[in-house]
Order: structure tokens, then sequence, then C-alpha cells
């Protein structure tokens, strides 16, 4: 049997006047699509009752499978549900599958399934309160953060935690700064050695010739390794090949003289000052490995390359002294970072042990310059208990005896004398405030010997000496 829809929405009294059930536009849900009444010749949903219990107050939105609409529970209006009406006729067989998949996800929340021109109407809960105040547009589907929340809870919470800020050591800090400089060094290396024409020496206007931007970098370096070499060679005759600045500063170095230092904050700045050396050495030492390998190598090319030259030519051939050089350098360059290599594990030790022991003496200092800090307090509260005395005692000798100001600096006087007295009692004497001056000065006069080498300030007189490090080498080789 077929059904008239009833689009009246006046009163609930009006929809429950209906006796007969053909007469009620409803639909009831009877748990199979076939067994559903089917209403027709209507087009939308809205003011529509189904099963008596709910209607369709408004249209939601357009989904990719079906309408929504917004229903009204009459029995409970404070419950929230929703419709979707599903068109199933007509479509592919890859369409309708989507459809009926949608349908299933909903199963378990579905309250009410039934068929309404010719589509198939779903009911089901939507959430635990009704949506007030909700406008939707036909054409825009609105975003999900759009929509108010369903179960009465913030969509988004802001996060107001504050980020704990990550405290760096100065070791951290010192190997950032090494490894961006290194870093640095290595991109300008790369840059020359991509452009050939900053290799290639040029005239200058005064007529002789000059390298272009040589690397200065790899020059520290190695005049670093070379003066680490002569430093600690038995050849003493080596030294004398130095700058007079760069020998006076080695010569000093090596002499280990103790350190003094006036305060604490001094014997600070030195414990620095060892600790960025130490991280530069232990650096140095990472690099030697592959250092020692390519001198390795480049010995064994020139080695192994033959002579531009028969080895006995005639006049007026020239001999192979230039190519016998090459061979002696690259040996000597290859022996210098071989001594190098056992050198600078030992010297490492040794600034390390420099390192920890000024540490522990900086720790000692600064109990002590505390406890002289106290006991100069307590010298100069001392004192001005003193000048109370005194000047109460004064007092006493100029006012007339049996008056009453008398009396008054009497009792201020003994009051004054009996404080003194227990501040004495209190307190250690002054030869305390001697003997912690004494092993405070005695912690900062020497921190022990000045092990690690100042490299900068001797490399810089040491290039600057010598114009190339070839003739440096040159001049070893010929030692």
């Amino acid at each position: 049997m077929e059904l008239e829809v009833s689009r009246d929405s006046t009163s609930l009294s009006d929809i429950e006047s209906h006796a007969a059930p053909s007469q009620d536009c409803m639909l009831q849900n009877h748990g199979d699509l076939s067994d559903t009444h089917i209403c027709k010749g209507v087009d939308s949903l809205i003011n529509v009752f189904l099963d008596r219990r709910f209607r369709v107050t408004g249209f939601l939105r357009r989904d990719n499978h079906a309408e929504v609409y917004s229903i009204l529970c009459v029995p409970s209006p404070s419950e929230c549900f929703e419709a979707r009406a599903y068109d199933l006729g007509g479509l592919s067989p890859k369409l309708r599958q989507y459809r009926l998949r949608s349908i299933k996800r909903l199963s378990k929340r579905t309250v009410l399934e039934a068929l309404w021109g010719g589509r198939t109407v779903i009911v089901y809960k939507a959430g635990t309160e009704m949506i007030q105040g909700k406008e939707t547009s036909e054409h825009k589907e609105p975003l999900p953060s759009e929509l108010p929340p369903r179960d009465g809870l913030p969509r988004f919470v802001e996060n107001t935690e504050v980020k704990r800020q990550i405290k760096t050591t100065d070791r951290q800090q010192e190997m950032a700064r090494i490894r961006q400089l290194e870093r640095r060094q290595s991109k300008r290396r790369s840059k020359r050695q991509m452009d050939p024409s900053r290799n290639l020496r040029e005239e200058t206007a005064k007529g002789y010739k000059t390298e272009v931007d040589s690397p200065r970098e790899t020059a520290e370096e190695e005049a670093l390794y070379v003066l680490l070499y002569i430093a600690h060679s038995d050849e003493l005759h080596l030294r004398d090949q130095l700058p007079a600045a760069t020998r006076l500063s080695l010569e000093r170095y090596l002499q280990k003289s103790d350190l003094n230092f006036e305060d604490d904050n001094e014997m600070e700045a030195f414990m620095k000052t060892k600790h960025h050396e130490l991280l530069f050495l232990r650096r140095q030492q990472k690099k030697l490995p592959a250092l020692l390998k390519r001198r390795h190598d480049e010995f064994e090319q020139i080695l192994r390359a033959p002579p531009p030259y028969p080895v006995r030519a005639p006049p007026p051939y020239p001999s192979n002294f230039e190519h016998q050089q090459s061979v002696k350098m690259a040996q000597h360059r290859y022996k210098v970072i071989k001594n190098v290599s056992d050198i600078l594990p030992k010297l490492i030790h040794e600034v390390d042990t420099v390192h920890r022991e000024l540490r522990k003496r900086l720790t000692l200092a600064r109990q002590k310059k505390q406890e002289v800090e106290n006991l100069i307090a307590i010298g100069v509260e001392r004192k001005r208990l003193t000048r109370q005395v005194a000047a109460y005692g004064k007092c006493s000798r100029a006012v007339f005896p049996t008056s009453m100001s008398y009396a008054q600096v009497v009792v201020q006087y003994a009051a004054a004398e009996k404080e003194l007295n227990d501040f004495e009692r209190r307190h250690a004497t002054s030869s305390a405030l001697l003997d912690s001056l004494a092993e405070y000065k005695k912690l900062i006069g020497s921190s022990g010997k000045e092990s690690a080498l100042s490299t900068q300030a001797p490399v810089d007189e040491f290039i600057r000496g010598f114009e190339q490090l070839d003739v440096v080498l040159r001049c070893l080789v010929d030692c």
C-alpha cells in the first residue's frame, strides 16, 4: 500500500492525532529494506517524520555519497541525531559498492533504516548534545575545524607548556666553534681547488711573481706540525732556522716556568685557555691518520716517478738535482707527520693533566677566598664594635656624674662592651685570617708548569718569517 506524505509541521498534537498508521507520514524500521514503506512524490526530506520519533529539521551538507540532514528526536529533544540519504539506483557496480560500504560504517550508530523516495535513509546518533545555531552552505562543505564539537570538549588545546631551554657547556660551545671554523676552511679550500686560476702565479705591478691567495689555513696547520717537530726534536740546530721571535717563544715554552696569578679570576681565564687548547689538539690528533696516509702516498708517488733526465746525462743536460730535492722534501714531510703523531698524544696527556690540576686548585682557591672574605667581614665588625665602646667611654668622661645622661651613657657603654666580648668569644682570632690569606696566595701563586704550546702567536710569527712553507722545509732538509 502506498502512503501519502504529510508536510504539516504545525505541532506535535496534530501529528499524533492520526489514528490509522496508513495516514501517518512516517517510515517504520523493520530491519530489512524490502519490508519498509516507501513514500513517493517528495524530493526533499525536510519536515518529514520518520517512525513517529524523528523529524527532519533541515539540510546540513552533501558528502561524497549522501545528503546529510539534521534530525529532531521528538521523545528526547536533547539527543543529537543526523540522517543520511543514499541514492542506490542506476549506479555503476563500483559506486554502489562504495555507498553500501559507507552505510555499513554507520551500522553501529544506526537507530533507523528506511526507504523514502527511492533513497535509503539512515538515522544515526551524531553526539550527546543538540547542535544549536549551525549554519551551513549548500555549495561549500565546512572544514572539520569549523564544525562545533559534538562531545562538548574543545577540538584543539593550546599547548602553554614552556619548553625547557637546553644549556650548553663550555666544552660543547668550543667544539661547535671549532667544527664551524673547520667547515668554513674546508669550503674555502674546495673553492680554491675548483678555480685553477687562483693556484697560478701571476705578475704583479712590481715585476716579481707572487702566489695569489695562498691557502693560509693549510699553512697554519703545516707550521704547527713543523713547530711541534722542532720543539721535540733532538736536533737542536734546527731551532736556529726559525725566526727570532718564534725561537724566543719556543725557548720560553720549553723552559716550562711556573706561572703566578694575581687572583682566582686570572687563574680561571688561564684554565679556560688550556681547555680550549686541549680541544684543539684533540681535533688535530683526529686528522693525523688521514694526513699521514696522504703524505705517505705523496712520498711513494714521487719516489716511483722516473727522473726527467738520465741518471748520468752528459752536459749540457741538467742533472736531476730538483728531482732529488723533491724526493727529500716529500720524505721529510712524511717524517714530520710521523713524529708529530707520536708527540701529540703525550702533549695532549700533559695538557689534560695541567687542566685537571688547575680545576682542582681553582675550586680550593675559591673556597679559601670565601673564608678570607668572611674573616674580613668579621674584622670590620670587630673594629666597629671597638670604636663604639671607645665612643661611649669618651661620652661618659664628658658628662656630669649622677645625671640622667650620665646614667644612660654608662648603660650603653656596658652593653657595647658586653657585645664586643661576646663577639670575640664567638669568632676566631686574627691569626685565622692570616692563615687563610697565606693558603689562598699559595694556591693562586703558581699553577704548575705551563705544558701547553701557545700555538697562535708563534705560528703567525713563523709564517711571517718565511713567505712560503716550502722554504722552511727545504731549510730543514738541508740541515
